[in-house]
């Protein structure tokens, strides 16, 4: 049975506190592994560098002449320079994010086995192996889900911009405009509609695939199935989830201010944040568990 929100962290702050006490360094450092590779690349990263606005334009100046002098190098103009440039920082980021994205498929179904079956119950490396399947499964379906709703969200914003471009009338230019406007609204509401749906199959369509061995396609199915006939589920899910992500935000946020900033610092370091905020990933998974890992829910 799906529990309530009330029910579904009682038995998550409950099921947290059996796993991670009695204190054991190795279940803790095994578990944040699992956790942070589940997670690597997904948020941001800030980098700090020495910058003094007085120098702003010698800074501009210079950047010129160097991009100017490697134009010339290569015998080509600054704007085919820079094209190229461009070009190359795009594929090297595309093939990067696609690497940590498959990373990130990988370990989630590690990290779930661990949560499942605790973390004694394999080794890291063998359930690396063994989920190899569901892994490349699982990240071919997001890249595919990914271009799709892209594609239709652009197609939209075409479509509403050349019924703009072929509006008639008097007050053409102000209607275009609110055309326009409205279809940036639209857009960036359907992109909001995406981000739930992502993130629903990054949840629920993962623990289908771990229990019953499914394809990607196939939870993407059964995760519409599940949306037509349980919805209030899903609302409810991701309402506990916001909560969620409220409460531990604002915990961070305490904990930065009384360690002056440097609280903020210790969690930014990558794999040391993971172990410090260990207990809200199991915490948060645990209520994704509660509301997905139940017989109502996985019966496609």
């Amino acid at each position: 049975m799906v529990p309530s929100i009330g029910e579904g962290f009682t038995a998550a702050w409950r099921k947290m506190k059996e796993r991670l006490w009695p204190f054991n360094w190795s279940t803790w450092l095994v578990l944040s592994l699992g956790f942070w590779l589940a997670q690597l690349g997904d948020g941001g990263a800030s980098l700090s560098m020495p910058f003094n606005p007085g120098d702003g334009g010698d800074v501009a100046g210079r950047l010129t002449t160097g991009v100017q002098s490697a134009a010339d190098a290569i015998g080509t103009t600054v704007a085919m320079f820079l094209l190229i440039l461009l070009s190359v920082v795009f594929l090297f980021s595309l093939v990067i994010g696609l690497i940590l994205l498959w990373v990130r498929s990988r370990a989630r179904f590690v990290t779930l086995d661990m949560m499942l079956r605790g973390v004694e119950a394999d080794s890291f490396g063998a359930r690396w192996t063994r989920f190899a399947r569901q892994g490349n499964s699982y990240f071919l379906t997001q890249i595919l889900l990914f271009v799709f709703l892209l594609f239709l969200g652009f197609a939209f914003v075409a479509f509403m911009g050349f019924a703009a471009a072929m509006s008639l009338g008097e007050n053409r230019g102000a209607f275009s405009a609110g055309l326009l406007i409205g279809a940036g609204i639209v857009f960036g509401f359907f992109g909001i509609l995406a981000w739930i749906y992502l993130r629903l199959y990054q949840d629920y369509g993962a623990v289908l695939m771990y229990r019953s061995g499914c394809s990607g396609s196939e939870a993407i199915q059964a995760l519409n199935r599940a949306l037509f006939s349980k919805p209030g589920v899903f609302v409810r899910y991701l309402l506990g989830l916001f909560v969620i992500v409220m409460l531990v935000s604002l915990a961070v946020g305490v904990f930065s201010c009384l360690t002056c900033c440097m609280g903020a610092m210790l969690l930014a370091i990558p794999f040391v944040g993971t172990i410090v905020l260990l207990p809200t990933f199991v915490f948060r998974w645990q209520f994704m568990l509660e509301f997905f890992d139940n017989g109502e829910m996985l019966n496609r």
